[in-house]
Order: C-alpha cells, then sequence, then structure tokens
C-alpha cells in the first residue's frame, strides 16, 4: 500500500491529497497511473487471496472477499500457524507426555524405593517369601520356638564355657609374686611408671628414649635442654652485633622457663680494636639479655661503634 505522495511531489507534506490554492500558487494534488495501479493491485491481492475469481460484473466482490477472509479466520481447522503445544497456547495446568512420563516414572520409584534388582517386583517379593500366602502366620510360629531372651549363659543354657567370674577367678594379673596375664603397657604408662600392671616392650622403650631424646640438628643460633624434658638444663648459644654504637640486646631463641644463672660472650677478633672481652650486664627478662664491651683497663662502657660477640647462657 502506498500514499499518493509515493508517486506525485503534488501531494501535501503528509502524502495526502490536496486541492491546491492557485492564489497561493499551490497546485492540485494530480493523479498518476503508478498510484492508481498500486490501488487497484491492493483491491485484486484481496479478491483473489479470499478465493474469488475477478468479475468486472460484480460490484460487490470486495465485500465477498472480506466476508470469505473472516470465514475462514472463525473455522479452526482452516487457521494456519496454530500452536502444537500446551505452552504455545499458554496452558500451565495441564502435564505435557514428557511430565506424565517423568511422574510415572518417579511414583514408581518411590513404590520399588531403591529395592535391588530382585526384589523390585511383586512377583520377586512373593517368591522371596516362599509364596507363603499366610507368611505372618508361619513367621509367628517359629518364633515362638525361639529361645528367651537372657543377659547369661545359663539363661541360654549354655554350661560348657567360662563365665567372666570363673575366668577372673583362674586368671589374674600378673604382679611381680603372682602368675597372670598382664600386656604392653602405652608409652604413657611406661613413662608413669605404671610397670607393675603392665610389661615394657623394646619398642616402648625405644620410642621413650626417642620422646625424650629426639633426633635433631643445631643452628649457629640455637639451644639444647638436657634432658629435652621440662626442668631440664637449657643451653643457648649464638652470634650477635649492633648495628650502632652502644650495647648489644638479644633475643634468646627460647625463653628460659624459671631462671638464667650464667652468661659468657666473647668478641670477634679485629670488631672493633681496642676492646678485648664483652661483659654480660644481665638478662632484662627471661627471653632476652645485654652486653657490653668492656675496655682494657676493666672499665666498662659501650663501645664507640658496632661490635660482633659470640655467647652462651645457661639456665633452666
Amino acid at each position: 500500500m502506498q500514499k499518493i505522495g509515493a508517486s506525485t511531489a503534488s501531494a501535501n507534506p503528509l502524502g495526502e491529497f490536496t486541492e491546491g490554492n492557485p492564489g497561493a500558487g499551490v497546485p492540485a494534488t494530480l493523479l498518476k497511473a503508478s498510484w492508481l495501479n498500486a490501488i487497484q493491485r491492493e483491491l485484486v491481492h484481496l479478491v483473489e487471496g479470499a478465493g474469488l475469481t475477478l468479475d468486472a460484473a460484480d460490484d460487490y466482490q470486495i465485500l465477498k472477499a472480506i466476508q470469505a477472509i473472516q470465514t475462514i479466520a472463525g473455522t479452526w481447522l482452516k487457521l494456519s500457524g496454530k500452536p502444537t503445544t500446551v505452552a504455545g497456547f499458554g496452558i500451565t495446568d495441564a502435564f505435557t507426555k514428557t511430565e506424565t512420563t517423568s511422574a510415572i516414572q518417579q511414583r514408581v520409584a518411590e513404590l520399588v524405593a531403591s529395592s535391588p534388582a530382585a526384589l523390585d517386583t511383586l512377583k520377586e517379593l512373593a517368591a522371596a517369601l516362599g509364596n507363603d500366602p499366610d507368611f505372618a502366620t508361619t513367621m509367628a510360629n517359629a518364633l515362638a520356638g525361639k529361645a528367651n531372651k537372657a543377659t547369661t549363659l545359663g539363661g541360654y543354657g549354655i554350661g560348657d564355657v567360662y563365665t567372666k567370674p570363673e575366668i577372673d577367678q583362674k586368671v589374674g594379673q600378673a604382679t611381680e609374686s603372682n602368675k597372670g596375664t598382664s600386656r604392653f603397657g602405652t608409652s604413657t604408662e611406661q613413662l608413669a611408671g605404671l610397670l607393675t600392671t603392665v610389661m615394657s616392650n623394646p619398642a616402648g622403650v625405644l620410642a621413650l628414649l626417642t620422646a625424650w631424646f629426639p633426633r635433631r640438628t643445631f643452628a649457629h643460633r640455637d639451644y639444647i635442654r638436657i634432658p629435652d624434658v621440662p626442668g631440664g638444663l637449657i643451653i643457648q648459644w649464638g652470634r650477635d652485633s649492633n648495628a650502632t654504637a652502644g650495647p648489644i640486646t638479644v633475643t634468646l631463641p627460647t625463653g628460659f622457663p624459671a631462671s638464667k644463672w650464667l652468661e659468657i660472650s666473647t668478641p670477634i677478633l679485629g670488631s672493633p680494636s681496642g676492646w678485648d672481652v664483652s661483659q654480660s650486664a644481665g638478662g632484662t627478662s627471661l627471653s632476652q639479655s645485654i652486653f657490653h664491651r668492656r675496655s682494657g683497663n676493666g672499665t666498662t662502657t659501650n663501645a664507640l661503634s658496632n661490635f660482633d660477640i659470640f655467647w652462651v647462657s645457661l639456665g633452666f
């Protein structure tokens, strides 16, 4: 479909007809053959599209075409482009074939409840029950012949074994003076001195020795505890220096639990000259110590420049 403005420049700005205005120099809209032919084609297509044959003697063909199209639109089977699924029609309260199959399979699975393949049908269940139509009575009769529940051997009529009290009388705890049974003690029991009730063994002794004296490597700044148990003597050593003039504050590799009572240090040769030994000024805490340089005449003072020392500290 096209407006008259598509075929002539004499239409108004909206592409529509105008009668023109000679006084203002506006021409009337010209009727072009191309526009009339376009209108004719539109009408012909409407008639033929409705299934009618053009008839020059029939002035009602446009009306009949519209009525025919309306009839076709109201006939379901003649409609084209119809949806083929419930979702296409916007229906949400119906099961599709896929949903119906899934729902049935889900209910069957719930009925079977993950039963093994050999027992997931009624026939297999009946066969497993011996095809006994009175299975409940059969089981009740079988259970009637069972022994009553008891908590002792005598309650079940068993007399060819020893009871717990009888075994305790015959086999007691082994001691230094009495024969009996015992077991190998754990490392904790052996360490606690329970060897009167448990036995020691080479593996346990080795485990104890390994726990008491573990093998280890030492660094240039480190410590050792002898024996390596709480309360043992702790020996610590290392090398330290101060970056500027003044004393050296040493943070020990490990803090002494209770006390430190001996500290020795010596300067490293050539750093600096004119000073012979280093003197400990005592510890600021159980985890730190302070060292000063001492001049050759015995006067204790801080070095005027940085210096290095080796030191050893003992405590417990």
